[in-house]
């Protein structure tokens, strides 16, 4: 039986959801009972009951003023010591003008450098529950114990890691702090140079960069983020986090710019923000049409495993490799096992691979042995790593959020499908069998984009806009020619696929809706290329017809 608790005394997480509370410290019996425990947070700060009624009160005569002069059709514009009172051309008309009521903390954003404890906190638990979407799956648990640190404790983070986190949280507030994301990328910006000058923290550096960049990508402003990411990108290789090869931590590498990992926990967080600017420095690149940061060739670190796995030890038990193993058709096959994070990497840099092979052969000499080598290996590895994947399940106690396990799990399976859609249509002249290969790929993944559109709010995964653009381009071909053909049934089923996935981007417009209206676009070009290539007769059409 819960305790009746005083006014104010219950958990921020209670207050939230207008739950009865205990009070229990460090955390309250109702989190616990829900499984939210680590966002059960309690605000110890002072109230100040007057002063908030005072300032309840101003703010409801500024309502008032603002009704009086909504009422009236004309008011004087008010004069100062100053500045004399605007005449109106019109000797009998007064100029009308309107007032317009300002955010009484607006200035206090731009001028303070203390963040409310509340606002700290609200921002950084949306943060912690969303940004998976942008591959960022710190121990946040971790992470906010070091924010409850004094700001002059060694281990405090940096103020650019605070604002950087804050901006994130920014994106998944329905509230009126969304309006405060351009001061909080400027203040993230500005500390980030002051961090980067003192050459302390390098790490809060590193996250801070990747957590701005993919802010500025859900965004869709590419070429900043691009900016962002790869600098990020080129520091890590600098600090070494390419190449963590193994899990012990006395076979770390010294470097000068990072200190040594203390525990597992501190190397898994190294290993997932590496992985983290890997898969958008790709998907950047890819979308900008520039070379990606850093080569695979160089690349020697571990797949990324959960957080959990790193606090209780199975990240040992998980396939020691790394990227050269997506080069390789026969270990893709066998490979068994791989968590939900390394799925979802593989899939990412496989796709990433094909298409820049695939713009390379649309632009090189057909008649190179060598590129036409590259192109059969590549599909070999795609379909090899499209037919080892695992039933489409997250086990209980793989994720703290299931439902963002199975979201990023629908991301690695679609951007699989994708892949191999991609690799296959680099040989579909030569190899008639390809369109087959590529049918039944789209077909898998459109199974997977009906589990996408039944998922919650705010669970469309980022990167499914990129993923989903050789799906739609198969689908868009598949449906012009059976309009074509006459088969009015099996246009009438494709066209339904086709709605299906410009409906899961318009989801994902939920949260980014520039990158939805970008990946829309894509897709309408893409239409409007396949019906004028349809016109002139295209490779397609005559395997179709054989």
């Amino acid at each position: 039986m819960l305790c009746i608790l005083n006014r104010g005394r219950a958990c921020l997480t209670c207050r939230t959801r207008k739950r009865r509370c205990d009070g229990a410290r460090p955390m309250c019996t109702p989190c616990v009972q829900a499984r939210r425990g680590h966002l059960c947070v309690f605000d110890d700060a002072p109230t100040n009951a007057p002063k908030m009624k005072r300032r309840i009160k101003e703010l409801g005569e500024l309502v008032e003023n603002a009704k009086d002069v909504v009422g009236r059709s004309t008011v004087q514009e008010p004069t100062s010591a100053s500045k004399p009172p605007c005449l109106s051309p019109h000797k009998n008309a007064a100029a009308p003008t309107i007032m317009t009521l300002k955010d009484p903390h607006l200035e206090w954003w731009k001028h303070e450098d203390t963040v409310p404890i509340s606002i700290r906190d609200s921002l950084f638990d949306l943060c912690m529950r969303f940004s998976w979407h942008f591959s960022c799956h710190l121990n946040f648990r971790r992470l906010k114990a070091r924010f409850e640190l004094p700001s002059d404790h060694p281990d405090a983070p940096h103020s650019a890691l605070l604002y950087a986190v804050l901006l994130v949280g920014c994106i998944y507030t329905p509230s009126p702090l969304r309006c405060y994301e351009p001061i909080l990328l400027q203040r993230a910006r500005s500390h980030l140079n002051q961090l980067l000058s003192t050459g302390t923290k390098m790490f809060d550096f590193l996250c801070a960069s990747a957590l701005i960049g993919a802010h500025l990508y859900g965004k869709a402003r590419m070429r900043e983020a691009h900016y962002h990411i790869s600098a990020a990108a080129r520091f890590a290789v600098g600090c070494g986090l390419h190449q963590i090869s193994s899990l012990s931590l006395e076979a770390q590498a010294p470097s000068a710019l990072l200190s040594p990992c203390s525990d597992l926990v501190e190397l898994g967080d190294r290993i997932i923000l590496f992985w983290k600017l890997m898969c958008f420095d790709r998907a950047v690149s890819i979308l900008l049409d520039v070379p990606s940061t850093i080569t695979d060739k160089e690349v020697t670190t571990f797949w990324p495993c959960p957080p959990t796995y790193y606090e209780d030890g199975r990240a040992y038990f998980q396939a020691a490799d790394s990227i050269q193993v997506i080069n390789d058709p026969e270990l893709l096959r066998l490979t068994r096992g791989d968590n939900f994070l390394t799925l979802r990497q593989k899939a990412v840099i496989l796709l990433a691979q094909t298409t820049s092979l695939s713009v390379r052969v649309k632009s090189g000499d057909p008649d190179d042995a060598a590129l036409m080598d590259e192109v059969f290996l590549n599909c070999r590895c795609t379909l090899a790593f499209a037919e080892s994947l695992p039933t489409f399940h997250v086990q209980e106690g793989e994720a703290e959020d299931l439902d963002a396990a199975r979201a990023l799990l629908s991301a690695a399976f679609v951007a699989a499908y994708s892949a191999v859609i991609q690799a296959y249509g680099m040989v579909a002249e030569a190899d008639h069998a390809a369109r087959d290969v590529q049918s039944d790929a789209a077909k898998r993944a459109i199974v997977i984009v009906k589990k996408i559109d039944l998922m919650p709010r705010y669970y469309v995964p980022l990167l499914i806009g990129w993923s989903l653009f050789p799906v739609h381009d198969v689908l868009v071909r598949q449906h012009v020619q059976a309009v074509a053909m006459g088969h009015e049934e099996d246009a009438k089923a494709i066209q339904d696929d086709i709605e299906l996935i410009l409906r899961v981007v318009e989801r994902m417009g939920e949260l980014f809706p520039a990158v939805a209206t970008a990946a829309a676009d894509v897709m309408t070009r893409n239409t409007d290329a396949v019906k004028t290539e349809h016109a002139k007769g295209s490779t397609w059409d005559r395997t179709a017809h054989r």
